[in-house]
């Protein structure tokens, strides 16, 4: 199990959760997210993303894919 633990952070560490947003009167894209790190600190990564979306999505943002 030693061998395998450092493995699964690894693993676990390499996930990317970037959102794009897209504003369709302007055509203006952002970005939030994109940085997942295994750290203590990761609820926190997660709420400041949550509230980066939710902030756009309140300023007329939608979500599109990477492609848009």
């Amino acid at each position: 199990m030693k061998r395998v633990f450092p493995f699964l952070l690894i693993l676990t560490g390499c996930t990317d959760s970037t959102t794009f947003l897209k504003n369709e009167k302007t055509g203006e894209i952002v970005k939030c997210g994109g940085f997942h790190a295994v750290t203590l600190a990761e609820w926190a990564i997660q709420k400041r993303e949550a509230q980066c979306i939710q902030d756009y999505k309140e300023r007329g943002f939608v979500r599109v894919s990477k492609s848009n």
